[in-house]
């Protein structure tokens, strides 16, 4: 009985973090979420320097080696050909500043065994 009540309240929480999520989504104000096309223009990363690129499992593991790219673009271009191949839609903006964009699935997969395996976020960080 214990075990259902439990089960039931992990249901309710998922739900309504993927309706918080949703919600951002939906949002033209809210700048948080949004879909992978709409986020180069958001983009504050300065130009100089080389740009590393971190990519994440959504267990938060490596999921690639960083990879050193000479524009800010580059590296974008690059990190959202991963989502894209992944098939993330949406993402979730972590940290945008002029050194780092920190960027993660709006939407976790919880489907399959091998979870904790599919692309989860990515990061750029500019080298001075």
């Amino acid at each position: 009985m214990i075990a259902i009540i439990c089960a039931i309240a992990v249901a309710v929480v998922f739900f309504l973090i993927v309706s918080q999520q949703s919600k951002r989504l939906a949002d033209p104000k809210d700048q948080t979420v949004v879909y992978l096309d709409d986020l180069a223009p958001l983009v504050m990363l300065e130009r100089g320097g080389a740009f590393v690129l971190n990519t994440y499992r959504q267990s938060g593991n490596p999921y690639a080696d960083g990879k050193v790219y000479e524009t800010p673009d580059a590296a974008l271009a690059a990190a959202l050909a991963t989502f894209r191949r992944a098939k993330i839609d949406a993402v979730a903006i972590r940290l945008n500043t002029a050194n780092r964009l920190d960027v993660s699935r709006a939407f976790f997969d919880h489907r399959g065994r091998a979870e904790g395996k599919k692309v989860g976020a990515f990061e750029i960080i500019r080298v001075v």
